[in-house]
């Protein structure tokens, strides 16, 4: 039979690799949220100042 201390170490150990896991998949996550943010942030700006004057607004639909 295994030593209760042991079997709570190796549990730890794990529980320390999970939790490093995790925190890594925070990072990423955040740094995803960062660049989305600035996008919209550019994508906002262009929409307040009229998109840049090269799209066209409500074009015609091909059939008509």
């Amino acid at each position: 039979m295994q030593d209760p201390v042991v079997g709570l170490e190796i549990k730890l150990t794990f529980q320390e690799q999970l939790v490093d896991e995790l925190n890594q998949i925070v990072i990423d996550q955040q740094r995803q949220i960062d660049k989305l943010t600035e996008k919209l942030t550019l994508l906002e700006g262009k929409i307040e100042t009229g998109g840049g004057g090269n799209e066209v607004t409500n074009p015609r639909p091909p059939h008509h």
